[in-house]
């Protein structure tokens, strides 16, 4: 049997992938509604031309995330699949953060035109609000991957301290190669957010109405304050063990501190489930170098 200590550690890290798996749902619907626009309602440029490069690859790793964490819940799995389902996560995780630095790129693009010229992108945005009871805009639908970043950076953080605090003969821990994949893309993530945050200048104090980007800003913020308290939590978690009096990952954290410091905005997401938003992407050549991988998109259907 378990110690107590040992379930704690284990519901923690399932906690993070329940709390993934229940807005991946929401997230991987949305790819679904853009994917299934009709063609000659879809802008037909350059910049639209790449959203259907990335909207395939998004969803492809989207659903392998949703198969995954769904077996990984499982009551009956034993040890060594649950090894290999972790391994495979891993692999998504890395595919989609490849991906990531693409997209933001590829968002910040579309945020410039569509404020330069909104009417370009009317017709889609009003077919794509009407079509669905959210309700839900061209840009919110756009603005969505970058709201996963945060969420599935809970997931390589609990995985990195729930496998340190395994011990060494453990059948579930993780590789050392595993584990080390993780440290990378925890560090490159955190990299990313200070990149995006230092990037970008302060928003005005000036009480006004919402304006495009204001999510990205209060996001960006509460994501500036969110790396630098995981950067003293984790940065040591491959050599010291983890204290167990020190609390951790809880159901939510994330999503309502962003919750707090956008309150008084009105709504991107419309559900309950009002999530991160946004972080811009630091250089191509630095996931390169890390010999980070992208899967082939598979048929949607």
């Amino acid at each position: 049997m378990l110690a107590v200590n040992q379930i704690q550690d284990t519901l923690t890290e399932h906690k993070a992938i329940q709390e993934m798996l229940d807005t991946e749902k929401n997230y991987n619907d949305a790819l679904d509604r853009l994917l299934m626009v009709p063609s000659e309602l879809m802008p037909d440029n350059v910049l639209f031309a790449q959203l259907k490069n990335y909207l395939p690859q998004l969803k492809n790793i989207s659903d392998m995330l949703l198969k995954n964490v769904t077996m990984s819940l499982g009551n009956d799995i034993d040890p060594s699949a649950l090894n290999q389902l972790k391994a495979q996560r891993t692999q998504l995780l890395k595919a989609f953060f490849t991906l990531y630095q693409d997209y933001a790129r590829w968002y910040e693009t579309y945020a410039k035109e569509v404020a330069i010229n909104p009417r370009k992108f009317m017709g889609l945005d009003l077919y794509l609000s009407e079509s669905h009871a959210s309700k839900l805009g061209l840009s919110d639908y756009l603005i969505q991957p970058f709201q996963r970043g945060p969420r599935y950076n809970l997931l390589v953080i609990a995985a990195i301290e729930y496998n340190n605090k395994l011990p060494s003969d453990d059948s579930t821990k993780l590789s050392d190669e595993s584990i080390a994949d993780l440290v990378k893309i925890r560090d490159v993530i955190r990299d990313y957010l200070k990149a995006a945050n230092s990037s970008m200048s302060t928003p005005q104090a000036t009480a006004k109405a919402y304006q495009f980007g204001d999510y990205t800003w209060a996001a960006l913020n509460f994501l500036s304050e969110y790396v630098k308290s995981q950067e003293s939590q984790t940065m040591n978690v491959k050599t010291s063990p983890a204290s167990g009096h020190k609390s951790g990952y809880k159901f939510g954290n994330v999503s309502r501190a962003i919750w707090t410091s956008i309150w008084s905005k009105p709504e991107v997401e419309k559900t309950s489930e009002t999530e991160e938003v946004e972080s811009t992407a630091s250089s191509e050549e630095e996931l390169e170098s890390e010999g980070f991988v992208m899967l082939n998109p598979t048929k949607q259907g």
